[in-house]
């Protein structure tokens, strides 16, 4: 099994058991157990669970400060998928990781003097020097190097 797919009912788990008390809500053990169970079905999860219960906390019981409280708590697991993201998706088609695409436009547009352009250079820099490196020096014995477009399809040298 991947990663992500225990990382994030994880993750919704730990600030569900710490924000549902915080709220005020009854039987928030439970409560946070399923809404973490339904992070495994792909249509339902949290977004689905946490939004209707948020809208119904403040149009039919009219519960305004728990309806907030539930879109806050929700904000906050959103934001920490967010940041969890590029630490857990596989390379993507470039042969670069989520992360290593953002530290290059990072670090792009720190170079170019906080130029918008450095956004775009960083990266094609980035994956030039890569392929560059990848093509001239062959990966150590024992690591596997990364599966991607720039990866493929090129003789390995005798």
């Amino acid at each position: 099994m991947k990663l992500e797919t225990f990382a994030y009912p994880l993750v919704n788990l730990i600030v569900l058991l710490i924000g549902l008390p915080l709220i005020g809500v009854r039987h928030w053990v439970w409560i946070a157990l399923g809404i973490a169970i339904a992070e495994f079905v792909p249509t339902i999860g949290t977004t689905l669970c946490m939004t209707i219960w948020a809208f119904c906390a403040l149009t039919v019981t009219q519960n305004t400060r728990e309806g907030l409280w539930l879109m806050v708590l929700y904000s906050i697991i959103m934001i920490l998928h967010q940041i969890m993201s590029p630490f857990l998706k596989r390379p993507n088609l470039f042969g670069a990781t989520p992360f290593e695409m953002l530290l290059s436009c990072a670090v792009g547009y720190l170079i170019t003097g906080f130029q918008p352009f450095g956004i775009l250079v960083g990266p094609l820099v980035y994956l030039f020097g890569k392929k560059l490196i990848l093509t001239f020096f062959e990966p150590r014995k024992g690591k596997s190097h990364l599966q991607g477009y720039f990866n493929r399809g090129f003789p390995t040298r005798n």
